[in-house]
């Protein structure tokens, strides 16, 4: 299981990557700085790219439910970190060299944490977004049209639950609650 535990790991590090530099770009477009804009987005919403943002958080709200609700995928591993140990005491009784277990056991404990300690989500949400440049939390008027574009798709949503030709709506209502947890991180503003 290594190698799918790995490219699940780079694709949790890029969808981590993903949603800061959207967030970053959607937050440059959407300034309240007095002057010149490289681009006039007055009442433009870019609803779609919330809602793909949404489904991406959704994915990643989905690989936690997933080991969650998998108790053997985290019994079988500590039983395999023991073994590992077992190795690491004494490599030579299983023909392996000591300068390959150390790096090995550091892997290991990376994928566990960036994968199966259920933080995939928090970590994403919880990142931070602001640096020297770009002051993503202090954006004020992102921060609101943030809100609109969460409010708006929520209520679309909202609408559609139910019908008789529903279709995934259901699954995409969470992705909405996933962009509301990713304001309130940022913006710690409770709507």
């Amino acid at each position: 299981m290594f190698p799918l535990l790995q490219e699940l790991s780079c694709f949790v590090i890029r969808s981590h990557e993903v949603v800061k530099s959207v967030m970053k770009q959607l937050s440059c477009l959407y300034t309240s700085r007095p002057g010149p804009k490289m681009i006039d987005v007055t009442d433009v919403h870019f609803q779609v790219v919330f809602e793909h943002l949404g489904d991406l958080l959704t994915v990643l709200i989905t690989l936690d439910h997933i080991i969650d609700v998998h108790p053997t995928l985290k019994e079988h591993w500590t039983l395999y970190k023991r073994m590992v140990k077992s190795v690491h005491h004494d490599p030579g009784k299983f023909g392996i060299p000591q300068e390959k277990v150390l790096p090995f056991e550091k892997l290991m404990m990376m994928l566990e944490g960036r994968l199966l300690d259920g933080m995939i989500f928090q970590n994403c949400v919880e990142q931070p977004f602001d640096d020297d440049k770009v002051n993503v939390s202090k954006n004020g008027a992102f921060a609101e049209e943030f809100a609109i574009n969460i409010r708006d798709w929520s209520m679309e949503l909202e609408a559609r639950i139910g019908e008789f030709n529903e279709t995934d709506h259901r699954y995409k209502y969470v992705g909405a609650i996933g962009l509301f947890i990713l304001h309130f991180q940022i913006f710690r503003v409770l709507d």
